[in-house]
C-alpha cells in the first residue's frame, strides 16, 4: 500500500524536528579529537539508528526513493561535523568552517537541509504549503534562537552544563544551575580542558561583540534619524501585488502541467 499523504507529511516534520535538534547538538560539542568523543558517538549512532529503523516501513509503503535518502541527512551532518573536527590539525583553514557550522546553534547546514526539504515538497501538489510552511517555521525558529544565542551566549550557557567534565559533580552538589558567568574560563595546563574552555571562550567573545556592534548600531541609527526625515520613503523593486500575480501564475502553471500529464498516462 503506498505511504499516505498526511502519513509522508508527518514523516517530514519529525525529520525536520531530528535535524534541527542535530544542528544544535552539534553547535554546543566539545572540539575534537581533544574532547566530546563520547557524545559524538551517542550524536552518530542516534541519527544513524532512526533511518536505518524506518527503513522497512518506507520500503513496504513504497514511499519515494528520495524521501527515504532524505532520512539520512541528520547522519550525514553529523559524519561532516566529524570531519571537520579532525581535520582542523591537517588544514588549519578547517577552523573557519567549524565555527561557520556552529554559528547560530547549526543555523547555516540546518537551513541549507530544510532548502532539501522544500525541494523534495515542490513534487507533491498535496499538502504542499502545509509542508513548506512548517519546514519555513523550523527556519525562523532557529533563527530566533540564534539572535538570543548571539545576545546571551545560550550556547556556551548550555554546553557548560551539560557536556562539562564536572557536570555530574555540580549535578550531585545542586550547583548545576549556578550563574555562568562565575566559572572559570582561564587557560588550563591540561589539553582537553584547555580545548574545551577555548570553545566556551570563543562563544561568549561571539556574544559580547555582537552585543556592542548592535548597540553602536543602533546609536549611529538614532543619529541619522534625528537628523533626516524624510517625507517620503523610496520604494524599489517589484510591487508585492505583482510578485503575488507572478507566484499564483506559476503555481498554475505547475498545477496544468502535472494534470496533463496524467492525462495523456
Amino acid at each position: 500500500m503506498p505511504l499516505k499523504h498526511w502519513v509522508e507529511t508527518a514523516l517530514l516534520l519529525v525529520l525536520a524536528l531530528i535535524t534541527l535538534l542535530t544542528g544544535l547538538l552539534l553547535s554546543i560539542l566539545p572540539p575534537l579529537p581533544s574532547g566530546g568523543g563520547l557524545g559524538f558517538g551517542i550524536l552518530l549512532v542516534s541519527t544513524l539508528l532512526y533511518p536505518l529503523m524506518l527503513s522497512p516501513t518506507l520500503r513496504r509503503n513504497r514511499a519515494d526513493k528520495e524521501f527515504r535518502w532524505l532520512h539520512a541527512v541528520p547522519f550525514a551532518m553529523v559524519l561532516l561535523w566529524g570531519a571537520i573536527e579532525w581535520g582542523k590539525d591537517l588544514l588549519p583553514a578547517l577552523d573557519t568552517v567549524s565555527e561557520w557550522y556552529r554559528f547560530g546553534g547549526g543555523l547555516i547546514p540546518v537551513t541549507i537541509v530544510m532548502f532539501l526539504f522544500v525541494m523534495f515538497s515542490l513534487h507533491v501538489i498535496r499538502r504542499r504549503a502545509v509542508r513548506i510552511t512548517a519546514l519555513v517555521g523550523v527556519v525562523a525558529l532557529l533563527s530566533i534562537f540564534a539572535v538570543a544565542d548571539a545576545k546571551f551566549a545560550l550556547r556556551a550557557q548550555v554546553a557548560e552544563k551539560v557536556f562539562a567534565p564536572s557536570f555530574w559533580k555540580a549535578l550531585s552538589q545542586n550547583t548545576l544551575f549556578m550563574n555562568s558567568s562565575s566559572r572559570d574560563l582561564s587557560v588550563s595546563s591540561d589539553p582537553k580542558e584547555e580545548a574545551w574552555r577555548k570553545m566556551l571562550r570563543a562563544m561568549r567573545n561571539e556574544a559580547s561583540s555582537s552585543s556592542s556592534r548592535r548597540s553602536s548600531s543602533s546609536r549611529s541609527r538614532t543619529v541619522v534619524i534625528a537628523k533626516v526625515d524624510p517625507p517620503r520613503l523610496p520604494s524599489s523593486g517589484f510591487d508585492v501585488g505583482v510578485l503575488a500575480l507572478l507566484t499564483l501564475t506559476a503555481y498554475s502553471g505547475v498545477v496544468h502541467r502535472r494534470a496533463m500529464r496524467r492525462v495523456n498516462t
